[in-house]
Parts: C-alpha cells; structure tokens; sequence
C-alpha cells in the first residue's frame, strides 16, 4: 500500500511557492523522517498528504487518487497529528466519545479497549481522561494528541513534531513506539530530535519546498546542524 506523490506543488500565491515539484514513493512497513530548517515546507508537506490545503499535482495512496477518497475516510487512513491536538470536548474522555460517535467509524470503531493501555505506556494517570484541556500540560496534551491517533489507527502516520513538548524519557518511550507499529504501517514523522530522526529508516533532507538529500544511515549532530545551518 504505498503513497505516491507525483509532481506534488503548492503555492498559497503567485509569489510563494513552499512546496516545489517534488515526487516520491512511502512504502509500508518504513518509518520515514523529515528534516529542515523552520519555512522549508515540512509542515505543509505533511497537510498535502491527506489533502488538508490544497496542491498542484497526484497524490496516490493504494493505486486511489486521494481526491477520490471520501474525506473523512481519507483523514483518518492517513491521519495528520499535529504538535497541538485539537480535541472536541471539554476534556480527552468527552473528544473520545465524541470520536467514536463519528459516522465513519461505524465500521472501523476505534480502540477504546486499548486506552488505558496507552495511558499507562505514556505514564498518564486516569484522572488526565476527566482533566480540562485548558488545565492540561503542554506534555498531557501532546502525549494525548498520540494517544488519539493510536486510538484511530490509520494506515499512514503524519507526526508533526510528536515529542517537542515531551521529556526526554517520554520521547524515548515514543521512539519504541514507533518500532511496534512500524510493520504494516507508513510513519512519517517531522521533528528536530536526533533520536526521533534516527528511528527513520529514511532520513528526507527539505529545503526550499524540495527533497534535497535523501540518506539511510544514523546521522549525528554536527551534520543536523550542519544541514540546518547552510541546508
């Protein structure tokens, strides 16, 4: 089931263009990281993919333009989960429950079942269900916003910076995550943690709305912030 992008463009005007031709095959089963400096086009990258902003260009996924998709359908196979989860509820139990109620997961409930399995993985107590999201932490929130996709359980993973507001033993918690679901899944992750770029098997280098470099092997600090630097 792969996801391919070809000729992908996008241009908020005629005087910006973040996202610059580019082509590209996501095979299942590889965890795929994307670096560049702030305004390289990551993010926007990541929104193209299950067609949250507009783009020039074809964007398949399993051998189906993803225009053809149903939208929901399409936002919850390839699930885009930002750095700030949007929650629908006063608190994570209610957004929940909200969720499951969705049309479009008559057919594919999501995993309540496994909820509190993934709050004790994340160290997250019960009482966070009941918490309100303004009185959550900037970590809650985060480690929640994983939670929920986990709950859904697309095909294609879009992290945006998953662990920015996480402690180091959270991320690392996060990173081994990542390599139990990684088989059947496509991960592409946005981040500048060396740990969470280094659990790609590929390592997708951006600058100026292009794949600039592309590498297989471990990188180490000096070249992120070399590449960061001069790009």
């Amino acid at each position: 089931m792969p996801l391919c992008i070809e000729n992908l463009s996008y241009s908020p005007n005629n005087n910006i263009t973040l996202i610059n031709n580019i082509s590209y095959t996501f095979q299942k089963g590889y965890i795929y990281s994307i670096i560049g400096k702030s305004g390289s086009g990551k993010t926007t990258f990541l929104k193209t993919l299950n067609n949250l902003i507009p783009f020039k260009g074809i964007i398949k996924y399993n051998n189906k333009n993803i225009l053809d998709f149903y939208p929901p359908l399409l936002r919850t196979t390839i699930l885009y989960i930002p750095q700030q989860p949007i929650l629908f509820g006063n608190t994570f139990e209610e957004d929940v429950k909200i969720l499951a109620g969705f049309r479009i997961f008559k057919n594919k409930p999501i995993k309540l079942s496994y909820l509190n399995d993934y709050l004790k993985l994340f160290n997250l107590d019960k009482g966070v269900l009941n918490k309100n999201v303004n009185d959550l932490s900037g970590g809650e929130k985060q480690r929640l916003g994983i939670i929920k996709s986990l709950l859904i359980d697309p095909e294609v993973f879009l992290f945006d910076e998953p662990t920015a507001a996480l402690d180091m033993h959270t991320e690392d918690l996060f990173i081994k995550l990542l390599a139990t679901i990684a088989n059947n899944k496509i991960i592409i992750n946005v981040s500048h943690s060396i740990s969470v770029i280094n659990k790609g098997h590929v390592k997708l280098f951006f600058n100026t709305g292009k794949i600039v470099k592309e590498k297989n092997d471990i990188i180490n600090e000096e070249f992120l912030k070399n590449f960061l630097t001069n790009g």
